[in-house]
């Protein structure tokens, strides 16, 4: 959404605890870089990215970006679950195992 963000995207931003607001930053910029086209919101304490053109934030579903109380930010999709500790590093590998994990 760029220049044009959300209020409530914005809202939830500024409620992202310090010490992992710039993960959960880097990774919106990266969803949004690598999947245009789809439309941001929060939902579920969480950012919700979804294609309207599949259907609604559930059904159009491309991933959610979740600050963890006490594991770092998730990113989870329909067919994976990545969890990054406070520090950025990856601490458990997507479910789906055709997805690369170093």
């Amino acid at each position: 959404m760029g220049a044009s963000m959300r209020a409530d995207v914005r809202a939830f931003l500024a409620r992202v605890p310090r010490n992992r607001r710039e993960t959960v930053k880097a990774l919106r910029e990266l969803v949004l870089a690598a999947a245009g086209g789809t439309v941001e919101s929060v939902l579920w304490r969480s950012l919700s990215y979804h294609r309207p053109e599949l259907g609604g934030r559930v059904k159009g579903a491309v991933c959610l970006i979740t600050p963890k109380t006490d594991h770092g930010v998730a990113v989870a999709g329909a067919s994976f679950t990545v969890l990054l500790a406070h520090d950025g590093k990856v601490v458990s590998p997507p479910r789906d195992r055709s997805v690369p994990f170093p």
